[in-house]
């Protein structure tokens, strides 16, 4: 299906969890397929067409700075950070549209 879309969304939930080995405490993580999946969507359309979006706490990944991650919150701003960068590449997105 990646070959028919121009803009992805990466969801990031905290399925897994882990640790740096000098760590104590594991911390929520996404599962691995998703920075897999997350790697594979910025090759194909580029980073300024791909968005991460984070659920509550979840680790970002350190080999994907640089890209944008949008904190995944309970008022609804998250639709509006993600149209708005999809309005930035030129994608016609209307505003009006998102319901709270």
């Amino acid at each position: 299906n990646a070959e028919n879309v121009c803009f992805a969304i990466v969801l990031y939930t905290a399925c897994d969890e882990g640790k740096a080995k000098q760590d104590i405490e594991l911390k929520p993580r996404a599962r691995q397929n998703v920075l897999f999946e997350h790697g594979f969507m910025c090759s194909k359309l580029g980073r300024d067409h791909v968005v991460a979006l984070l659920s509550d706490r979840v680790e970002q990944p350190g080999d994907l700075n640089g890209v944008v991650y949008v904190e995944l919150d309970n008022g609804g701003a998250w639709q509006f950070k993600i149209a708005n960068e999809m309005k930035a590449v030129g994608l016609n997105v209307d505003l009006n549209k998102i319901k709270l």
